[in-house]
């Protein structure tokens, strides 16, 4: 038999009906949702690199340093005892039903669908959940990047624009959108961890980190597009004049004074030059 598709007629066998090939949609990507970010808020992929960082290293403490694994480690007042706290992954989106990690699941849904795009089906697996046992700590560090990015892309408040042309520090972004604790959001303990970020990044483990934690893949127009707009910087950077500009920048002026990492002199270069 040469096949189940093939027909037949009375003179015998006929030729093979075609075959109609399954058309496999390809999902949105990280580095999709990263351009999709581009286009919509600007900027370019440094810049928002190192916010989801910088709050990462602030997130995850200095005993889960960078961990996608990281899990809250609480501890009674009463007892001194520690236990697991709610908050889960990279970013400590808290477990638990209605919190910060179902949120980020639901906003990324709606996002989607109020953009026309199709939600990726580990999305879909992960509302499919029993609500409350979403833990984040659980998920590829890609995923959960790829849930903080849509979670405030969908936010009624936040605005990654503002990071993008520097008109809001990291530290107030955390402060109004990610911690949002209110009197108890302690702005100083995250300026001290952005400070330490600032160093880590310099150092060898977070040269290594970054080369081993590396999920946006620029196309080569990208490539070159980044390639032009930091020659630029570069130039405009010399000028006393350019860098009077930059007051007030927060920590994309400490990324350019500070001798951060590439990745982030060039998105904090790009965040100013789009201030003009």
């Amino acid at each position: 038999m040469r096949g189940v598709y093939a027909k037949y007629n009375e003179g015998g066998m006929m030729e093979d009906a075609p075959q109609e090939e399954t058309k496999k949609v390809k999902e949105f990507s990280y580095t999709d949702l990263m351009n999709h970010l581009i286009d919509k808020k600007g900027g370019n992929a440094g810049i928002y690199e190192d916010l989801m960082n910088a709050i990462a290293f602030h997130e995850s403490g200095p005993d889960q340093r960078m961990s996608a694994s990281a899990i809250q480690i609480s501890e009674d007042e009463e007892t001194g005892e520690t236990y697991d706290g709610p908050g889960r992954g990279l970013f400590q989106f808290e477990k638990g039903e209605a919190r910060g990690g179902e949120t980020a699941v639901n906003r990324t849904i709606e996002y989607f669908k109020d953009n026309n795009l199709t939600v990726p089906q580990w999305v879909k697996d992960l509302d499919a959940k029993e609500a409350g046992t979403l833990d984040f700590s659980e998920l590829p560090e890609e995923q959960q990047r790829f849930l903080f990015i849509t979670n405030y892309l969908q936010h009624p408040n936040a605005n990654l624009g503002k990071i993008a042309d520097g008109s809001q520090s990291f530290t107030e972004f955390w402060a109004e959108y990610h911690h949002a604790g209110g009197k108890t959001t302690d702005r100083g303990a995250f300026g001290e961890s952005l400070g330490a970020y600032e160093e880590w990044k310099d150092s060898d483990e977070g040269k290594t980190y970054f080369k081993e934690h590396s999920y946006y893949v620029p196309s080569e127009e990208k490539k070159e597009e980044e390639t032009e707009d930091s020659s630029e910087d570069a130039e405009e950077s010399e000028s006393p004049m350019t860098m009077g500009g930059l007051f007030g920048m927060g920590s994309q002026l400490e990324a350019l004074l500070g001798g951060g990492s590439p990745a982030a002199r060039v998105g904090a270069a790009a965040a100013a030059a789009n201030r003009k």
